[in-house]
């Protein structure tokens, strides 16, 4: 657990789900980890942001880790979309890449603030 160092966590916070944020605060603390947590609230249509992710796929620009089974879940997800009966997996890697590219532009930003270029 202490080689997990994430520059975000981000948890769905839309209905109930918000309710888990102060747990993942308290056990965060409890096993000495920093954990930046994120809430992340959709007001989009679910199949249309789900229909983002196939531009990275047809791009080649996502990877997975071989043999994992949470992987194989993932991918199956995948595949099966839109017609599987589950796209959690898809659900939560599509706002994993909104945290991404949001912590991402929020990096840039101060860079460019600090006169600090990549």
């Amino acid at each position: 657990m202490k080689q997990f160092k994430p520059d975000g966590f981000g948890i769905e916070i839309n209905q109930f789900q918000h309710l888990l944020m102060p747990e993942f605060r308290r056990v965060g603390r409890e096993q000495h980890l920093h954990l930046p947590l994120y809430g992340i609230t959709n007001t989009e249509n679910k199949l249309l942001r789900l229909r983002t992710i196939g531009s990275y796929l047809a791009q080649r620009k996502l990877r997975f880790r071989a043999r994992s089974p949470g992987t194989l879940l993932l991918v199956q997800q995948l595949r099966d979309f839109p017609v599987g009966d589950h796209d959690d997996g898809p659900d939560a890697l599509q706002m994993a890449m909104q945290l991404m590219d949001t912590l991402w532009a929020d990096r840039q930003q101060q860079r460019t603030r600090s006169g600090v270029w990549m």
